[in-house]
């Protein structure tokens, strides 16, 4: 055999080994690709955060100790049978949306009388476009009228998984029974109850499952054409994909921490006008919606938080909205199903320090004894929860949080969940905030935040500069002072005994149910509107109570904070003096109504009456 012919035989030979290496090759290369992205989409157990164990109190307050009252908020989650624990929907890729937690609230939904519970929780990440068709991101808890809970999702029709962010209950058929929108990231969701525990999803046939946009946030039913059915307003945050978030992974690799919105084009709020048969039309673009930055054209929204107030007394309701590290919105209602962002021109959007506001969780209320309304916006941490306050006309704001006595506290935390309340019944609302992080644990080191942090509780104090004094823990307990990943917050009175109890949802966690054992002898009376000619829950009606002593301004409107809803039946608290003389209510139609002879410590229900005095 020659040399030519033995080098053939050898390449013969040594074909099938090369043949072989090179499968063993791309076996372990295909091996290492599905494990990684194994690795990257695996399906992680549940890990509630572990709290840190040390209290943290307020700073010292800026008043005598002696002078706040003595209310405990104790933590009674587990003695009322709520055991609910989020679930983010983790993968371990660091997902911009993991983060921001999910809603809950209050409603009666068997029409009981007593305000029953709602809590939201995520499919995994990976599945947010295609979710299993069965899971638990939907849970109802029955009240058994004494404040214990029953969980009685099983049969309801509301087992879906989704990856749920906020709700929102009300009754937007008019038939009696209150219905329930959930938004989330990818498809909302609509189910509309047909008796007491049961629901049936209509999310297409009502028109209402989302645009090209997939990430809704807060959203709530309001009437903003005084047409006597609920419309709804859903916020839409930044404009989101994973493939995004991959892309801006490669490019900040070096730190393994969550990426803000700031990274992201921002989306479009959505407005759905109710045609009063079960459907809803999508105005959106006509109704003024669509709000881009004049300098690049690119959508603006990025809205975590959203409530309806009626900012100029003109029997129209307009939206407040907060977007995160982008301006907020005032949307003025131009009563012709339109509205304008009256945010550059009014001074609302950035803070006393002329910054731009990371806004998640927004309420308002009426500053006692004025008629200039305070909007508070929650934000992050190093920067304060700011506090606009209306000046001489209704559409100027300014940004007050110094003359409120909070910068010191809200500069220490990053907050989500944010209320105004009467924790002590004594006539004047306070404010709570659900506190915690938006980052993970490294990402909380490298810029020097405690990723757990501890709600808070503000008393309303008055006078000049000290109108909100944070409560030590002497005088109201340690259990809100908990670090933890607080995100959602809503009250209601849970066990009828007239004072207000706190829901704070947790990112990755249980929730904490704080249910408010005062026992001073401070009275209040409760009020639920029934309406006639408008809906059913007279949802925007506004209740104005006259005492022997000042008066009180509240409104029917349940969509407040982050992701939440609070109870219908509005509270006013009346301290030991104050005795009720007059009741007037502006129903959202613009009739009003008269009552006297009010009885306290009790709630009473008023329906509309049918000769109501017309003001439009």
């Amino acid at each position: 055999m020659n040399e030519q012919e033995v080098g053939q035989a050898e390449q013969a030979i040594s074909r099938p080994g090369r043949r072989i290496r090179w499968a063993l090759v791309a076996v372990a290369t295909a091996v290492v690709i599905a494990g990684v992205c194994w690795w990257f989409n695996r399906p992680l157990p549940p890990s509630p955060v572990q709290p840190l164990k040390q209290v943290m109190p307020p700073l010292d307050p800026f008043i005598d100790l002696s002078l706040f009252p003595s209310v405990i908020l104790k933590d009674v989650s587990a003695e009322l049978g709520v055991d609910f624990v989020h679930e983010n929907g983790a993968v371990g890729s660091l997902f911009m949306p993991e983060p921001l937690g999910s809603g809950g609230g209050f409603f009666d939904y068997d029409n009981d009388g007593d305000p029953d519970l709602l809590l939201l929780s995520c499919c995994r990440i990976a599945d947010y476009l295609d979710p299993p068709a069965e899971g638990r991101s939907v849970v109802l808890y029955e009240n058994d009228g004494r404040g214990h809970f029953t969980d009685v999702t099983a049969g309801s029709g509301l087992e879906i998984a989704c990856y749920a962010m906020g709700l929102a209950m009300a009754d937007y058929d008019n038939d009696g029974w209150r219905d329930i929108f959930v938004t989330s990231l990818g498809r909302n969701r609509l189910f509309r109850c047909t008796g007491k525990g049961k629901y049936e999803e209509v999310t297409r046939q009502a028109g209402v499952g989302g645009s090209g946009q997939p990430w809704s946030s807060s959203t709530g039913f309001f009437d903003f054409d005084n047409d006597g059915d609920l419309d709804l307003f859903v916020c839409t945050y930044a404009s989101w994909t994973r493939e995004q978030d991959l892309q801006v992974k490669q490019v900040h690799a070096r730190r393994k921490t969550y990426h803000g919105p700031r990274f992201y084009e921002g989306g479009q709020c959505l407005l759905y006008e109710n045609n009063g048969d079960g459907t809803f039309t999508d105005i959106s673009r006509q109704a003024g919606m669509v709000i881009k930055d004049p300098e690049n054209g690119e959508l603006l929204a990025k809205a975590l938080g959203v409530v309806f107030v009626d900012l100029d007394r003109d029997g129209w309701l307009d939206i407040v909205v907060a977007n995160d590290q982008t301006r907020s919105f005032l949307l003025r209602n131009n009563q012709d199903g339109t509205f304008t962002d009256a945010g550059l021109k009014t001074g609302f959007g950035w803070d006393s320090t002329g910054h731009i506001v990371g806004g998640m969780g927004v309420d308002f209320c009426q500053i006692e004894g004025t008629p200039s309304m305070l909007i508070a916006v929650a934000n992050l941490a190093k920067s304060q929860t700011a506090m606009y306050i209306s000046q001489n006309r209704p559409f100027l704001f300014v940004d007050e949080a110094p003359r409120t006595a909070t910068v010191e506290e809200t500069v220490r935390v990053t907050t989500f969940g944010l209320c105004f309340y009467d924790y002590d019944l004594d006539g004047h609302l306070d404010m709570f905030q659900a506190n915690g992080h938006v980052n993970n644990l490294e990402g909380s080191r490298l810029e020097g935040i405690n990723l757990l942090e501890p709600s808070q509780l503000f008393w309303y104090h008055g006078g000049s500069g000290t109108m909100f004094q944070p409560v030590p823990p002497e005088k109201c307990g340690t259990d809100i002072y908990e670090p933890i990943l607080g995100r959602a917050a809503a009250y209601a009175d849970i066990d009828a005994d007239g004072d207000l109890d706190m829901l704070v949802t947790a990112n990755n966690d249980r929730i904490r149910l704080f249910r408010n054992e005062m026992t001073l002898p401070h009275n209040y009376l409760r009020v639920e509107l029934r309406g006639r000619e408008v809906n059913r829950d007279a949802i925007g009606a506004a209740l104005l109570l006259e005492m022997d002593e000042g008066s009180q301004h509240r409104w029917v409107l349940p969509t407040r904070s982050y992701l939440s809803q609070v109870e219908l039946p509005v509270t006013f608290g009346l301290g030991t003096e104050r005795r009720p003389v007059k009741l007037t209510i502006t129903w959202p139609d613009g009739s009003r109504q008269v009552v006297t002879d009010l009885p306290i410590n009790r709630q009473i229900r008023i329906e509309q009456a049918v000769d109501a005095t017309a003001a439009r």
